[in-house]
């Protein structure tokens, strides 16, 4: 009995143990939940997040009722393709986006940062090593840009997800979250000036992608023009700009002006623009697009500067099917035509054998009357004779 007393004891003893570590764990549990949602939910992060939706919303619209208006002039127009339509809508819209946002950041560092910079360079102790690191003193503005300038590449990167161009995609998603980081660190001066060099190559990229897509192939000096003029673009902004003025002072910097999540943001933007390049472009078209799908119908210069959307790629393979259609009707009138011509040949054939044979049979039925004729005259000529000779006789 004691020792059935001792079994019970130790397994209430165990089950109470595993009772309070199920507790402690859920306490823990429920305490982290309520700090991450009080993080969440805090006043100061909850109106940038409502902001940043609602600009959104309103950036969208915008896009929308741009997109209808542009449209209802390409009817009034009468243009038939209406992947082309899309795309140039698109191309303006960005263009006409970029333009005034280089113009109003401009504007914007004129007036509001370089008098502060200037302000602070003066003192004998300023706050900051490198003018790229400047932080904001008005709060409000930054803000104001921030939301704008990342709802416009949010919604881009919506588009370009839409048209399952992902690499475009991914770098835009990144860039937006790098402006948000810069938003978040104060760093004004950092984020005004990366978007107006990214929007200087985001006009050029744009303007090319327009004439590519309304230029035909034929055109081949054009269309090399536009493709150098990117290139050069490209190496100015993503070479020689953006390593040796963002890339490598924010990892020189120190932890309180850059923190490690700019630099993994940055770096893994930088990553997908230089994937995107028209380098790698080039190689790509000259490895898989010699004699497969390109989306510039094997020009290399419209592989380099076109991106392919779902609309394209549609028309392509209804262009292949219907070369594919073409190809096996031909090669079954070819048959049909062999086949008539084998069939007719072996007519033909026959009808020679009928008439070698028939040639053969009147050729031998002329000897059989010739021969006849000849024993018959024969048998006429010994007739005569023998009357002749009776005649004598008597």
């Amino acid at each position: 009995m004691d020792f059935l007393w001792e079994l019970f004891e130790r397994f209430t003893d165990m089950y109470d143990n595993r009772f309070r570590l199920s507790e402690y764990l859920l306490h823990d549990y429920v305490m982290f939940m309520h700090g991450f949602w009080r993080k969440w939910v805090d006043s100061e992060v909850l109106s940038f997040r409502n902001a940043l939706l609602y600009s959104f919303i309103f950036i969208s619209g915008f896009y929308f009722s741009f997109k209808r208006m542009f449209q209802s002039l390409y009817k009034k127009a009468k243009c038939r393709q209406a992947s082309l339509v899309s795309q140039n809508i698109r191309i303006i819209w960005s263009t006409c986006f970029i333009m005034t946002q280089i113009i109003f950041l401009e504007m914007y560092h004129s007036q509001f940062i370089s008098p502060e910079f200037e302000r602070e360079t003066r003192q004998l102790f300023p706050k900051f090593s490198n003018s790229l690191f400047f932080k904001v003193c008005d709060m409000k503005k930054f803000m104001l840009v921030t939301l704008i300038l990342s709802s416009f590449y949010i919604l881009e990167a919506l588009i370009d997800l839409n048209e399952r161009n992902f690499a475009n995609s991914l770098s835009k998603f990144l860039f937006s979250a790098v402006l948000l980081t810069c938003y978040r660190q104060r760093l004004e001066n950092y984020s005004v000036l990366l978007n107006i060099y990214v929007g200087l190559y985001g006009i050029i990229v744009h303007i090319t992608h327009f004439f590519a897509i309304n230029i035909s192939t034929k055109r081949h000096t054009f269309l090399q023009i536009n493709v150098i003029v990117r290139l050069l673009a490209w190496i100015f902004i993503y070479l020689n700009i953006l390593p040796f003025d963002f890339l490598i002072p924010t990892i020189n910097a120190s932890a309180q002006k850059a923190s490690l999540e700019l630099n993994l943001l940055f770096w893994g933007w930088y990553i997908v623009r230089v994937w995107n390049s028209p380098f790698l472009k080039y190689f790509y078209h000259e490895t898989y697009h010699i004699n497969g799908d390109c989306v510039g119908d094997q020009s290399v210069y419209k592989c380099i500067l076109l991106e392919d959307t779902p609309e394209q790629k549609y028309l392509r393979t209804m262009k292949r099917i219907c070369v594919e259609l073409k190809t096996i009707q031909k090669q079954k009138l070819l048959e049909k035509t062999l086949r008539s011509e084998e069939t007719s040949s072996a007519k033909t054939f026959q009808t020679i054998k009928c008439i070698m044979a028939l040639k053969r049979k009147l050729r031998r039925i002329r000897a059989r009357d010739g021969t006849s004729n000849v024993c018959t005259s024969e048998k006429v000529s010994e007739d005569s004779d023998t009357e002749d000779d009776n005649a004598t006789k008597t």
